[in-house]
């Protein structure tokens, strides 16, 4: 091969392994087939999922969160609301002196 064929040459790169899948959409007749929940704390945490716990600053939060996570501790009922016990891990991110 020339010096010249050879500096035009295209390196192609090497196959990548098929992605896993992380998430998969589905449609509502699919959502509406599925298994109901399994819950930590009894319509509020499910089990294996993310949650989100928001409002605005002052309105009890951080005691909400510690409340939760305490009773989940323990695993005993919540405002009657029936916990499944697991370990917890309460990260203080801000406002640490107050906790």
């Amino acid at each position: 091969m020339s010096a010249t064929a050879e500096r035009m040459r295209v390196e192609r790169p090497s196959p990548q392994p098929p992605r896993k899948v992380r998430f998969h959409l589905r449609t509502a007749a699919q959502l509406m087939a599925l298994d109901p929940p399994a819950w930590q704390l009894e319509h509020y945490l499910p089990e294996s999922a993310l949650t989100v716990l928001y409002g605005p600053p002052g309105s009890g939060k951080s005691f909400l969160a510690l409340a939760w996570a305490l009773t989940i501790a323990r695993g005993v009922p919540w405002l009657e609301c029936q916990t499944q016990r697991g370990p917890v891990i309460y990260v203080a991110a801000e406002g640490t002196a107050a906790l």
